[in-house]
Formats: structure tokens, sequence, C-alpha cells
């Protein structure tokens, strides 16, 4: 196989949205939503995630013959909220020492800490190969850019040890997900719980419909039709939810 050639993208929109999806179109169970085109050009085209806001989009790609065969969505970062690696104490445990831990380059999606791809690969690749030669040419990266410290944040469990075995070393940290273990129904799911619990979660999920308030899922054309209007109140619904948090941050803005 001819050898591939690295590239460092300054954004998302120096690669064809086609070329980027069909990386990941082949397994979507794994790659999820977001490490699509379209949401990284939404966060970096609205300002979002930009140099301004301590993202700098470093994405790492590998070509062969003119075709891009992987890439890896990375930004180099001179804080770290916003991308949820929760490393601060690595960082202050850093500057202790006298060891540069920013800026750093993060593999990841911004403001978003969902499990999903990282290293995105062409349907025949060999993964392996790739992560070595993709682990290699961040490292090469963080040296010629000063950057201290590389970070490959939320993916999974087949693709951390994948980068593992590409001589990154592995940090492992706790999410708590809900699995569906085949429930046939929501009274189903209740009957896991001792009584009392079944009881109170009846009544919180009662709750709305007592103050009035209905549950909707708008999908395809409905939710595309007045889309903009959409848009609108849920930045507001944002906005408000996230200023009433003594940590809260406005990550995204009306425009992404």
């Amino acid at each position: 196989m001819a050898a591939s050639s690295l590239r460092i993208l300054d954004g998302i929109g120096d690669v064809d949205a086609p070329a980027w999806d069909a990386l990941h179109a082949h397994e979507p169970d794994r790659a999820s939503p977001f490490v699509r085109h379209a949401f990284l050009a939404a966060a970096e085209g609205s300002g979002s995630a930009s140099p301004r806001t301590g993202w700098r989009p470093r994405h790492l790609t590998l070509w062969r013959g003119g075709r891009l065969v992987a890439a890896a969505p990375a930004y180099g970062r001179d804080r770290s909220d916003g991308d949820f690696g929760r490393d601060w104490e690595w960082a202050a445990a850093a500057a202790r020492a006298g060891v540069r831990w920013y800026p750093k380059l993060v593999v990841g999606v911004p403001f978003t800490p969902a499990t999903g791809r990282r290293l995105l690969c062409a349907p025949g690749e060999d993964r392996a190969a790739r992560a070595r030669e993709v682990a290699a040419a961040a490292l090469d990266l963080c040296r010629e850019e000063r950057m201290g410290a590389l970070q490959i944040l939320f993916p999974g469990e087949d693709e951390a040890a994948e980068w593992e075995a590409a001589g990154l070393v592995r940090s492992v940290d706790f999410q708590f997900h809900w699995g569906n273990r085949r429930y046939r129904d929501f009274d189903d799911f209740l009957r896991r719980f001792p009584s009392k619990r079944r009881t109170a979660i009846r009544r919180e999920r009662a709750e709305p419909g007592r103050r009035g308030i209905a549950v909707r899922t708008l999908r395809g054309a409905e939710l595309a039709a007045g889309a903009a209007g959409r848009a609108a109140d849920v930045f507001e619904l944002h906005r408000r939810s996230v200023d009433r948090l003594a940590w809260g941050m406005r990550f995204v803005n009306r425009g992404f």
C-alpha cells in the first residue's frame, strides 16, 4: 500500500464535507453525530470553537493519492474549560513541577463529553496502523508548536486500546450511562426498583402533566419547519439554564 501523507488543517472548512463524512458513514453507531463535518463546521463557523475562545483547529488528516483515508478532529487549547478533560489537577501539578502543560493538543469534539470515534478511518483501512501514524503526527505537532500535553478525549473502549497500543497512556475516569436491558415497557423498567422508589419515580414522571406541561418529540420535516425560530428558543433556554449555575458557561452562541 502506498504511503500516506499528513496534512494539518487550520479549520474543518479546509476539507470537503463528503470526504470527511465518508470516513465514519460506514459505522454510524460508533462514530456519533458529533464528529460529522456539519457539527464541527457549526462550532467553528459560529465562532463558538475558535482561537478567540481557546479552540485553535489543528485537525490531523492522512491522505493517499489525493484521497482522505483517516482523520482526527483536534484543537490546540490554552485552557481546559469546555473540553471536559477535567485535567485541572494535572495542569496544576505540572505547573508546580515546572513542566509545560498548556497549550495542549486535544483530539476530541468541542463542548461534547460524549463517547465516540476520535480516529476516523475509511473502510478497509488498518485502524491500528493509522492510529500509530496519527499518534506520531500528534506528538510531532506538540513538539513543533511547543504544546505540553496530548489528550484523546472520550474514545470508545476499543479505540482507547488502539491509542494505547500506539504508545499513549490510558487515563481512566467514570461516567454513568443508562442502558436498556431489553425492558418491554416502562413498567418493566420500574420493576427493578423497590416499591418506594417506584412510587417516587411515577410521581415525578406525572408532575409535568399536572403542571400542564406536554413533552413532544419533533423529527424531520416538522423540526425543519421554522427551524430558525426553534433555534432561537433553544438558545434562550440554554442561556437561562447556564446563567443560573455558579459555574455555568455559554460555550455555544446563538449562531451555533
